[in-house]
């Protein structure tokens, strides 16, 4: 199990896989670091996709984004920022992220929307052709118990398949190693 709690003082540990969570966290502006990569470590792999013809530039989405969106950066793989969609389930993030767009720190045609990445049903079969997961499913794993973190899981490709365009790219960035007993079990569990 992915193991992305942290331990308090008083001995309970953080629910990276609870919405109450993250709000608290971002109006205490707790959040001050980029989680996983930045957008300029993940470019050159990103950009392969594009560039070699594996994903084409026409939509994007992120799921879970937080506080440090990657999407908005896309732009720079050949997407339009009209066609860049970044969701999180924390309405608090989401209003901080739209607050950025009016001050002109984040382009203001990338669309920023609540939504669970467990469920999201405004968006159309096969919508888009990228869809990025820095973290989101780590955190989901990591729920109060593993049924529930699996069921997470499921919940969260469950959807990314049905919105995933025929031939679109997925890419998951995740503390797990692929090429480890932990992500075997997990991934035969999930699917």
């Amino acid at each position: 199990m992915v193991k992305a709690k942290r331990a308090r003082k008083d001995g309970s540990a953080d629910d990276y896989a609870s919405k109450s969570y993250w709000d608290s966290r971002y109006e205490a502006n707790a959040i001050s670091h980029e989680w996983y990569y930045s957008f300029d470590i993940l470019q050159p792999l990103l950009s392969q996709f594009v560039n070699n013809g594996i994903c084409s530039a026409d939509k994007a989405l992120e799921i879970g984004c937080g506080d440090r969106p990657l999407v908005d950066k896309f732009t720079q793989l050949g997407f339009r920022a009209s066609s860049l969609y970044a969701v999180d389930y924390s309405k608090v993030v989401i209003d901080m992220l739209r607050k950025q767009q009016i001050e002109g720190s984040i382009n203001p045609d990338v669309h920023f929307e609540e939504a669970d990445a467990r469920n999201m049903p405004a968006y159309q079969p096969n919508s888009f052709t990228m869809i990025l997961d820095k973290g989101t499913t780590d955190a989901m794993l990591s729920s109060k118990s593993r049924k529930e973190g699996i069921r997470n899981a499921k919940q969260i490709f469950s959807e990314i398949v049905r919105i995933l365009a025929l031939n679109g790219t997925f890419v998951l960035v995740s503390h797990m190693e692929v090429e480890s007993e932990e992500f075997d079990t997990i991934m035969s569990e999930v699917f």
